[in-house]
C-alpha cells in the first residue's frame, strides 16, 4: 500500500507544481489556465477513490461506494489505475514545459470590455430561449420528466432535429450567460449587486434531486470572474473553497440518489460517493474486460472526438461517444431508461494502450488545452475572454468524458454563439467606438 499512497502524493505534487509555476509566471492564481485546471480535476478524480479504499482498510465495506462495493478492487488494480492518472498528470505537465512561457502570462490590462449592444442581444436570447422551451413544453412537445433520469429520457424520445435544436440553443443560451456574467465582473463596482443577485437567485432555483453540474459551473464561473477582476485568490483560500466544494458536490449527489431510491430503509443502497467512484468503476471494469479478452472495443471510437462537432444526420457513419458505447455495451437497459453514464480518460486509457497512450495523451491533451487557452487568453476581440471562461468551466469534460471532448462544444457552442452574438448585434446595433483594452480599470 506504501506504492499507492506514493503514487497518489505524486499525482497531486505533479499538479501543484504545475499550478506554482503557471502562477508564478502569470502572477494570478490561474483558475482560468485550461491545462492547470484540467490537472486539478484531473488529480481528484484519479486519488479520491483509491483513497477512499485506503481509508476503509483495502476494501470498499459500504453500498455507498456503488458498484465498486460489488467490484472490490485488488490493490494491484488499484495500483495500477491510479499509475495511469500519474502518467496522464505526467505529460500534460511535460507539455507545458515545452510550450513558451508566454502561454500563461495574464493579459487583463490588454483586455477589451463587452459593448453594451452584445449584452442587450444575450439578454435577447436566454429570453427567446425561454419562450421557446416554454412553448414546446405546453405544446407537448416535450414532455416534462418524472425524475432525474426521466430528464434524460425526455430528450433521448424527442426527433432528431428538434433535440440537436434544443441541444444548441440551450448552449446559446449558456453561452450568453456567461458573457453577461463577464460584463458585470468588468463594471464590478456598478454591478456588483446585479452579481449577488444572480448568484442568489442560482442557489435558490437549484433543484437538488436534479443535475448538480449547473450550479456547481456557475458557481465557479463567479470564481474565476472573482479572482480576475474583484479580489485574487490565494492559494489556501483556493484550497479550503475546493474542498467545501468536493464536501459539497458529493453529498448532494448522495442526497439526489436517495431521493430517487425513496429513502427506502435509508439504506443508502446502490448509492455512491459520487461520480468519481462511477468514473473508477468504470475503468475498472474495462480493465478486467481486457485482461479477460472479452472486451469488444471498435476502432473509429478513437476519432470520435474529431467528428463529433459534425451533426450525426451528416455523417456517412453511425456517430458515437465512448459513453455510449460503453452504455450500449454493458448497460442497455439502464440506458433505456433513460440513465447515462460518462466515461471518464483513465476509462480511455485502459481500452487503448495502457501507460503508454497516458503519456501521449496527456501529452497531445496538454499541447491542444495550451493553444486553446494562449489564443483566448490575448483577448483582443469581445468574445476571447468569455469563450476562456467556458472553456475553464467545461475543462472537467475532458476527464469525465473523453480526452479531447471539449472540441465538440468549442465549435456547437463557442464558435455558433459568437458568430450568432456578432451578426444580430450587427444588423439592429451600429458599430459603436470600441472601448481601449486599458479603460477597464476606470470603469471600475
Amino acid at each position: 500500500m506504501v506504492i499507492l499512497w506514493g503514487l497518489i502524493f505524486a499525482v497531486w505534487t505533479v499538479a501543484f507544481l504545475t499550478l506554482r509555476r503557471t502562477q508564478r509566471i502569470a502572477r494570478i492564481v490561474p483558475l482560468d489556465n485550461l491545462p492547470v485546471v484540467f490537472l486539478l480535476i484531473l488529480a481528484l478524480y484519479t486519488t479520491l477513490p483509491p483513497l477512499f479504499w485506503l481509508m476503509q482498510g483495502g476494501e470498499y465495506v459500504s453500498n455507498l461506494s456503488g458498484r465498486l462495493f460489488y467490484l472490490q478492487p485488488t490493490l494491484e488494480e488499484q495500483t495500477y489505475l491510479t499509475f495511469l492518472g500519474l502518467m496522464i498528470a505526467i505529460g500534460v505537465a511535460g507539455s507545458q514545459l515545452v510550450l513558451p512561457r508566454h502561454y500563461n502570462r495574464s493579459t487583463l490590462f490588454n483586455e477589451k470590455v463587452i459593448p453594451k449592444k452584445i449584452v442587450i442581444v444575450c439578454f435577447a436570447i436566454i429570453g427567446i430561449k425561454i419562450l421557446i422551451i416554454t412553448m414546446l413544453q405546453v405544446t407537448g412537445t416535450i414532455r416534462a420528466g418524472e425524475s432525474y433520469i426521466d430528464n434524460y429520457l425526455v430528450i433521448q424520445e424527442l426527433p432528431l432535429y428538434v433535440r440537436q435544436f434544443v441541444k444548441i440553443l440551450g448552449g446559446l443560451a449558456f453561452f450568453s450567460k456567461l458573457v453577461i456574467l463577464v460584463w458585470l465582473f468588468q463594471r464590478w463596482r456598478r454591478y456588483k449587486w446585479w452579481v449577488y443577485g444572480f448568484i442568489i437567485i442560482a442557489i435558490l432555483t437549484f433543484d437538488p434531486e436534479g443535475g448538480r453540474a449547473s450550479l456547481f459551473i456557475t458557481l465557479f464561473a463567479c470564481l474565476i470572474l472573482w479572482n480576475r477582476y474583484v479580489k485574487r485568490i490565494t492559494l489556501s483560500q483556493l484550497l479550503m473553497l475546493g474542498l467545501t466544494g468536493v464536501i459539497a458536490f458529493t453529498a448532494l449527489g448522495i442526497y439526489r440518489g436517495l431521493v430517487n431510491t425513496g429513502f427506502t430503509g435509508l439504506s443508502l443502497s446502490n448509492m455512491s460517493f459520487g461520480e468519481f467512484n462511477v468514473l473508477w468503476a468504470n475503468a475498472l471494469e474495462l480493465y478486467r474486460e481486457k485482461l479477460s479478452n472479452t472486451q469488444n472495443f471498435p476502432w473509429t471510437l478513437y476519432f470520435s472526438e474529431l467528428y463529433g462537432p459534425i451533426p450525426s444526420n451528416l455523417l456517412p457513419i453511425e456517430k458515437m461517444s465512448y459513453s455510449q458505447w460503453y452504455l450500449n455495451q454493458y448497460y442497455e437497459q439502464y440506458k433505456q431508461q433513460g440513465g447515462g453514464l460518462m466515461f471518464g480518460v483513465l476509462a480511455q486509457v485502459v481500452v487503448g494502450f495502457g501507460w503508454v497512450e497516458a503519456l501521449i495523451r496527456g501529452f497531445l491533451v496538454g499541447l491542444f488545452l495550451g493553444a486553446v487557452n494562449y489564443y483566448l487568453s490575448k483577448c483582443s476581440k469581445w468574445w476571447h475572454y468569455p469563450a476562456l471562461l467556458y472553456c475553464a468551466v467545461f475543462s472537467f469534460q475532458s476527464v469525465r468524458d473523453s480526452s479531447f471532448s471539449l472540441i465538440s462544444p468549442l465549435v456547437q457552442t463557442v464558435v455558433v454563439g459568437v458568430i450568432t452574438i456578432s451578426l444580430v448585434a450587427g444588423i439592429l446595433f451600429q458599430g459603436g467606438r470600441p472601448i481601449p483594452g486599458n479603460a477597464i480599470n476606470k470603469l471600475q
